[in-house]
This record gives C-alpha cells, sequence and structure tokens, in this order.
C-alpha cells in the first residue's frame, strides 16, 4: 500500500510539475512605472495580487497591470473592480508606447489603456467595475500580458472551464491503471 501511495505522490507532482510558473516577467518599463501591479490567476481559479516597484505610469494613477496565467486553463476574460478603475481618461499605456491601437476597437472603442493582446468590455463611465479580454485567450501554463486601468483595483474574478470530458477520461484512465499497478503489486 505505501508503495501505491508513493507512486500517486509521484504522479500528482508530475502533473504539477507540467505547469508553468511564471512571475512578473512581461513588465515592461513605461513612463514612470518601474514594475507591475501583477494579478496572478492560480492553479483552481484563485487569483494573488503583488506590487513589483513603482506601478504608477505618471508617478500617481494609472497602474501598468500585467495578468499571469498559472490555472492550467485558456483565460479568455477576468472581471476587474475597483474605485474609479475603468474611468478612463485618455493617459494609459497607449500613451507612452507610441503603438496604438493595440486592441480590439468593438462596441466600446479605444480607450488607450489597452495591451498588446487585450480590449475592454462591460464597463461604465462611472468605471468602478469592467472585463478585459485577451485576444486568441491567455494560455494556462504561464501566459502573461499587460494593460493599464486609471487605478489600482481591489479586486479581480476569474472565470475557468469546468473540466471536461477529455480531462475526466484522462484522470479515470490514470485512476484504472494505478488500480490495476497495485494489483499486480500484491501479487508480486
Amino acid at each position: 500500500m505505501k508503495k501505491v501511495l508513493s507512486l500517486c505522490a509521484v504522479v500528482a507532482m508530475f502533473m504539477v510539475m507540467g505547469q508553468k510558473i511564471s512571475w512578473a516577467d512581461d513588465c515592461p518599463a513605461l513612463g514612470s512605472a518601474t514594475g507591475c501591479y501583477v494579478i496572478t490567476v492560480n492553479i483552481g481559479g484563485t487569483l494573488s495580487f503583488m506590487s513589483t516597484g513603482q506601478t504608477y505610469l505618471d508617478g500617481s494613477d494609472d497602474p501598468l497591470i500585467e495578468v499571469i496565467n498559472n490555472s492550467g486553463y485558456t483565460l479568455s476574460s477576468l472581471y476587474i473592480n475597483g474605485a474609479s478603475t475603468f474611468a478612463f481618461n485618455g493617459d494609459g499605456v497607449c500613451t507612452y508606447t507610441g503603438n496604438c491601437p493595440y486592441g480590439y476597437l468593438g462596441e466600446y472603442g479605444m480607450t488607450l489603456y489597452e495591451g498588446p493582446t487585450t480590449y475592454f468590455t462591460n464597463y461604465v463611465s462611472t468605471g468602478n467595475s469592467g472585463v478585459v479580454n485577451f485576444f486568441g485567450g491567455l494560455p494556462g501554463n504561464g501566459g502573461s500580458t499587460y494593460f493599464s486601468l486609471e487605478t489600482t483595483p481591489y479586486g479581480a474574478t476569474a472565470t475557468l472551464p469546468e473540466p471536461g470530458s477529455a480531462q475526466l477520461l484522462l484522470l479515470a484512465t490514470a485512476i484504472t491503471g494505478l488500480g490495476m499497478l497495485a494489483m499486480r503489486l500484491r501479487t508480486a
């Protein structure tokens, strides 16, 4: 039985090691910002937040935000909230890169806060909440991108897909294989 438990622990370790764990590595130095406000989406969809230095593009507001996705799933969007976070006044990340427009001009138009793979939806002029969308999805193995907002967010919510039939089939196959291995070890 100890051998079976040890084998299960090794298999679980390799499954977790398959995830690329990434830290703030795509955060450019722009304006006065020497770092980013980093939102990391972890395995299971939990979020962690940290600052990696002076995050404000102009020294007092407009934080540079980096999202790192370590969830194991492609992330299509992120709901973000905070006081006046989406109350854009035209001096976001595009003002400093000179490469506007980055993003999708869709129903909300250009804000000058889009990053290289993002666009915003579902926000209003008061700007207390909105959705950051990722073109083609943000890969779940350490994929990252950046954008800016008007103020530092209070919180965020990531919606990850439920495990599909392929993941459940893989899990069932692994459990069956471990059971067969355990029976074989007992008879040996």
